[in-house]
């Protein structure tokens, strides 16, 4: 606690006060002697005496009054003024257990000096406040360090750590969360990396498989395609083997009745034969009739120059006549003669031309009703021609559609080989990204080792796969149940 009068020797203040109080007394003093100078001396006369006695007295009076008003001044106004200013000199140094009295105080002086100390009881309920605040906050500064050493330690793959140190009760909870959260995300990890063990595995035997099948559709795809191009070559030759056979047939129908016609010339020949025949005939019968118009005239010529000679030299011109006569007649029959042997010879090849017509009619009609089964047989084979040309169409456009689904399965197998080569690769990394982390030995094991590459030869190919740490005996023989003989695929 703080004296008020204490605090007067040592305050600039409290001796400017003093120093302006023993100013104002000097002045007030002066002005009285002054004006004790300035009286006529006359006026007093015989108490010029007692009058500077008074006067002395009066100042003497003055300036008891000046001090003591001096003294009443410094000991209500500013020794209170020099405390409550030397009190907010230690509040403003963060002092607040010194107290200020405010008992003596003036009024107003009292209520600055009343709201002096409520200042400081302010600030020392706000110093306390941020004490307990900055307790707090290095409490909590300590837990987010722990907690950050901890998250950093993570961040490093390192997941042993544990907030072990005490801490505040405030934070009791978050440490068993931090600790409990990081013992499940090693648990987690542990199995996660058991599992991509597995995987990988899997994933081996996956991209094996894949490969064995990527090969075989390619195989299957180039023996389809072959097939199909060799049934579409298969189609064209039915194809044009059956054109061929309508062309056959159109030919043949042409053919046959080209025949029909042939026929019907063929009789109307022997029908002309037959006429030929009878004209001849006519023309013998007409021959005949002309040689013996010959023979008679003969007759007649020679009776004529019979009658001539007997007639003498008169008959001489008509025996001329009849000798004329006689010759011509001669020459009628011998060209009658000749006309008849011609005659006789036409008929006989006329004869031998119907025979052979006839024949060569009854051999067209032959040929027609054989060029007729021939059209029925070309007819049949161009129809089951086309028939063969339509289902091979369709079994062309149907191996066609196998040739197109097994040239996109194949594609696909080929994607799904890749993908499987990836998500391998990628199981690869993911176990190498397992073995990075460090786990509780109560979890799991210390350190996940990465796996080993080693060569395996697939469909006469050398592949590097990983090789993955032992499993317990369950999982093995899983692996070994899941060994499917692709190759019987």
């Amino acid at each position: 606690m703080t004296d008020v009068a204490s605090i007067f020797p040592t305050s600039l203040r409290t001796r400017s006060a003093i120093l302006f109080f023993a100013i104002a007394t000097f002045a007030a003093l002066q002005a009285v002697v002054g004006w004790s100078l300035a009286v006529d001396a006359r006026a007093f006369g015989p108490w010029r005496g007692y009058g500077q006695i008074l006067l002395l007295a009066l100042a003497a009076a003055i300036i008891t009054l000046s001090l003591i008003a001096s003294i009443c001044t410094w000991r209500r106004v500013v020794v209170p003024l020099a405390a409550v200013t030397e009190a907010v000199q230690h509040l403003a140094r963060g002092e607040t257990e010194h107290r200020l009295e405010i008992g003596a105080c003036a009024d107003v002086v009292a209520e600055l000096a009343e709201a002096c100390e409520n200042l400081r009881l302010v600030i020392v309920d706000h110093v306390a406040d941020e004490r307990m605040i900055a307790e707090s906050n290095a409490a909590q500064s300590r837990i987010v360090q722990l907690l950050g050493d901890g998250l950093s330690k993570i961040a490093q793959k390192d997941l042993t750590c544990r907030l072990t140190e005490t801490v505040p009760y405030t934070y009791r909870g978050l440490q068993i969360d931090f600790n409990t959260a990081v013992e499940q995300l090693s648990q987690a990890i542990a199995d996660v990396a058991e599992s991509t063990q597995v995987l990988g595995a899997g994933m081996r035997e996956t991209v094996a498989a894949a490969d064995d099948l990527s090969r075989r559709a390619e195989r299957h795809a180039a023996n389809l395609e072959q097939t199909a191009a060799s049934l579409a070559d298969i189609t064209g030759t039915v194809g044009r083997t059956a054109e061929d056979a309508e062309k056959a047939r159109k030919i043949v129908a042409g053919a046959s009745r080209d025949a029909e016609k042939s026929g019907v010339i063929v009789s109307h020949a022997i029908g002309a034969m037959g006429d030929i025949d009878r004209s001849s005939r006519k023309i013998g019968q007409i021959i005949g009739v002309i040689d013996s118009i010959a023979t008679q005239t003969n007759l007649l010529a020679l009776n004529a120059g019979v009658e001539a000679a007997r007639a003498g030299d008169a008959g001489r011109g008509f025996a001329v006549v009849a000798a004329e006569i006689r010759d011509l007649a001669r020459r009628c029959a011998k060209a009658a003669k000749e006309i008849e042997d011609l005659i006789s010879a036409s008929n006989a090849q006329i004869e031998r031309g119907v025979t052979l017509v006839g024949e060569t009619g009854a051999a067209l009609s032959r040929i027609v009703e054989q060029i007729a089964k021939v059209n029925d047989v070309v007819a049949e084979i161009a129809d089951r021609a086309r028939l063969q040309a339509a289902n091979l169409t369709e079994v062309n456009a149907a191996v066609g559609q196998m040739d197109q689904f097994t040239q996109q399965n194949a594609a696909m197998a080929e994607q799904t080989t890749a993908v499987n080569h990836r998500l391998g690769e990628e199981t690869t990394e993911l176990i190498e990204l397992m073995s990075r982390f460090r786990i509780d030995a109560r979890v799991g094991p210390a350190s996940i080792r990465p796996e080993r590459r080693r060569s395996v030869v697939v469909g006469g190919r050398v592949a590097s796969v990983a090789t993955p740490a032992p499993l317990p005996p369950a999982e093995k023989n899983a692996g070994d149940a899941s060994d499917i003989d692709w190759i019987e695929f």
